[in-house]
Order: C-alpha cells, then sequence, then structure tokens
C-alpha cells in the first residue's frame, strides 16, 4: 500500500538536522510516495549547504503540510555550499499546503512547488512537473519557490520590477547597459 515515509531530515530544527550529502537516483522511479508533516513535508525535509539530488523521478506522490512543501524537497537553503536538484522529475503527484489558525489569524498554508516548497539560494537544473495538483494558501508554484521571484504564465520572470533576462541575448542586452 501507499504507507506513509518519513521524510530525510527533521522538520523541527532547520539548521540541525538536514540533508547536506549527495543522492543519484540512477535514473530510478520511486512510485506512490506518502509524507504527511506538520511543518514541512516531502521526500527530503530540509536541504543545506551543499546538497545535490540527481537523476530521480517520482511518480505518484501526495505530499501534505501546512507549511514547506515539494514532492523532492520540502524547503532549500544554501549555507557553505550550493545545493542542487538536477534531472528529477515528478509525474502525477499532490501537493498540499493548509493555511492554520495562529492566535486570531490564519498562517502558514504557503511555500508548496512540485520540485521543492521553498528554494533559497541553489539551483534546479533539467527538472520536470508534470500533472501536479498544487494546493495553497498562499506562496505556491510549479517548480520552486523563491523570495523576489516571479514566474508567470507567459515565462517572464521579475525580482520586484526588473524583469530578469530569459535568453542570452536579453542577458547580453542587460550586461551592454551596464
Amino acid at each position: 500500500g501507499n504507507k506513509p515515509w518519513t521524510m530525510i531530515g527533521d522538520s523541527t530544527n532547520y539548521y540541525k538536522e538536514f540533508f547536506a550529502g549527495f543522492l543519484d537516483g540512477n535514473g530510478k522511479t520511486i512510485c506512490n510516495l506518502n509524507v504527511v508533516g506538520h511543518n514541512m513535508a516531502g521526500l527530503f525535509g530540509p536541504l543545506h549547504t551543499g546538497a545535490t539530488i540527481k537523476n530521480l523521478t517520482i511518480d505518484g506522490a501526495t505530499i501534505t503540510s501546512n507549511h514547506y512543501a515539494g514532492v523532492i524537497a520540502a524547503w532549500v537553503e544554501t549555507g557553505a555550499g550550493a545545493n542542487i536538484i538536477e534531472n528529477c522529475h515528478v509525474k502525477n503527484a499532490t501537493v498540499v499546503s493548509s493555511a492554520e489558525l495562529v492566535g486570531d489569524a490564519w498562517d502558514n498554508g504557503d511555500k508548496a512547488g512540485a520540485i521543492c516548497g521553498f528554494m533559497y539560494k541553489g539551483t534546479i537544473k533539467d527538472c520536470s512537473a508534470t500533472n501536479v495538483s498544487i494546493s495553497a494558501y498562499r506562496d505556491f508554484g510549479g517548480i520552486r519557490i523563491e523570495d523576489d521571484v516571479l514566474v508567470t504564465e507567459t515565462g517572464s520572470r521579475f525580482i520586484g520590477d526588473k524583469l530578469l533576462p530569459l535568453t542570452v541575448e536579453e542577458l547580453e542586452a542587460v550586461i551592454g547597459k551596464e
């Protein structure tokens, strides 16, 4: 059956129990991943300080949390080394980050994505998400969420009100102006 998976890394203390190693899935597929977490949920919880996850497919996943929910990784932050998620693919998945009542106001229910729920510094390369349903109260996206970056349905990316270059030609035009 589809028994719950205990994610790799601890969701109660991001900086003490995180994954900072190397996983090469060697092109293998994990089927029917089921992760339920309070503060974060994913195959990996927190990635930090030079973790690399690559060459892995997850087909059929249910990821449920109230904060930081992603199929490959819930929360990614770089300390001394860059984190890399490369050639990872998510298919037929549901990611849910539910809001909760904190005091007198609704909070959390955010940072949900197919590859990772939240990434602050790092690289996602050659990854894809197919047939993924993402449900959250706020701050959610298809591949990842990163502070101050918005990916629109036309592919335009912005930091604040500045358009980020998408092509080599756009990048060269920006560099040429400075």
